[in-house]
């Protein structure tokens, strides 16, 4: 792109999709990139990019059979109202659920005149990701990370014992609230690092990009790590993106995303393998929900918890060999009754609280006098949930999507295009 005269408009969107669609990649992401080029410039640009895309991704590439890269350009000028709501819907469906080739293929029709250029040699299943991420522009919650490559074509070894020891005691000196994920301290498992043979030597996440780029520096310094470029990305990582809201099971099909309260009942099994599984009714099916070795301390709590009538659930749907719902869970929040509290209802003209009027009289508003007739034995019971009712599995079994307690109250709820950052990223050939 700078090659060209071209330059990026925003931070490089990593944006992570659906983790448990079955023929997903290892990460199950596409990135996307917002940026102006002279339409002179074009042709010559798309040319040297397919160039270098069939090398890497075609002759140089380590990556299974059944991945399908695939990349495509959208010109902005060319997208309606009607172009944009479509991208975005289509890119949240695929945060939390299976999308279809129809479904795509409808998408690819009316984006026609706006493609630019695309390519898919692989097969087509890739635009599926292409497209999400360009339609999903991360206004509300979101997080940074920045990614440290080493040279384009090396896959190097893991970091020795005695290097992961230097960068543990690092972090737990440097972390603040504003970062997250980087050790699983149960463990001390280093979680900065990929597990295998990999282009990307780390990755640290926060919400702060200044902050994450102050923790690279004090590790390149502490380990005289040697890197090639490194990027700063804005994320959808860490946000529970993609636990869809539903109290129904009516709709669901399997590898879809769900988030909603649940009825508990006291029957657990234990599973070969030190699995545990407890029978669960969404909107009176009947379900199952399963809590894995990997789970950790929620394989505990789930076990304790067992006795509350309902909990506040997270997790992937899928079907038992007997057709019966299956949810992996990955995040809980027993629902207790000293949590519920009373609270009046709101005007819906001035959504203010109404004032009771006496003993079954109901509630009026003393600002435009709107009035109710509600006893006070039918006011709303309001869930009140505090941080320390969530659980959640360990950070070294958790999604790349899956919210860590630690960004619990901290989560954020717009953002502005553009950078925050002065340094945003460094490529040794610029």
């Amino acid at each position: 792109i700078y090659k060209y005269g071209g330059f990026l408009l925003d931070y490089p969107r990593l944006i992570r999709f659906n983790p448990d669609i079955p023929w997903k990649t290892r990460g199950n992401g596409g990135i996307a990139l917002d940026f102006a080029i002279n339409r002179k410039q074009l042709k010559y640009f798309t040319g040297e990019l397919e160039q270098k895309l069939y090398v890497y991704i075609i002759e140089e590439s380590s990556s299974p059979a059944s991945t399908q890269p695939s990349i495509i350009i959208l010109d902005n000028k060319m997208l309606d109202q009607k172009a944009y709501e479509m991208l975005y819907n289509f890119s949240l469906n695929t945060l939390w659920r299976v999308v279809s080739y129809e479904e795509l293929n409808n998408l690819l029709k009316y984006l026609k005149k706006a493609v630019i250029w695309e390519r898919h040699e692989l097969g087509e299943r890739g635009l599926i990701g292409a497209f999400a991420a360009l339609g999903y522009p991360l206004y509300y919650d979101h997080t940074y990370e920045l990614l440290v490559y080493r040279d384009l074509y090396e896959r190097g070894p893991r970091f020795s014992v005695d290097i992961v020891g230097k960068i543990v005691n690092l972090l737990r000196e440097v972390e603040d609230e504003f970062s997250f994920s980087h050790i699983d301290y149960e463990t001390k498992k280093l979680l900065i690092t990929p597990a295998g043979p990999d282009p990307v030597i780390m990755g640290i996440r926060g919400d702060n990009p200044n902050l994450l780029y102050a923790i690279f520096k004090c590790i390149v310094k502490k380990i005289n790590l040697k890197y090639s470029r490194w990027l700063i990305y804005v994320t959808n990582q860490g946000t529970n993106d993609h636990l869809y809201t539903s109290n129904s099971a009516r709709k669901v099909i399997p590898y879809t995303q769900f988030k909603g309260t649940v009825s508990l009942t006291p029957e657990l099994t234990k599973i070969p393998g030190s699995h545990v599984k407890i029978n669960i009714k969404i909107d009176h099916h009947d379900a199952s929900l399963y809590a894995y070795y990997e789970s950790g301390r929620l394989k505990e709590y789930l076990t304790k918890h067992i006795n509350y009538t309902q909990a506040y659930i997270g997790g992937c749907i899928k079907l038992e060999r007997d057709g019966g719902l299956l949810i992996n869970i990955e995040y809980f929040s027993p629902i207790k009754n000293s949590n519920l509290i009373k609270v009046n209802p709101v005007c819906p003209k001035c959504i203010k609280p109404m004032k009771r009027m006496g003993y079954k009289k109901g509630f009026i508003c003393k600002e435009c006098g709107y009035n109710i007739l509600l006893s006070s034995d039918e006011v709303i019971l309001f869930d009140r949930i505090t941080s320390s009712d969530i659980y959640l599995p360990p950070l070294r079994s958790i999604k790349h999507l899956t919210k860590p307690l630690k960004r619990y109250g901290r989560e954020r709820p717009i953002r502005i295009r553009g950078f925050r950052s002065i340094k945003y990223m460094w490529l040794n050939d610029l």
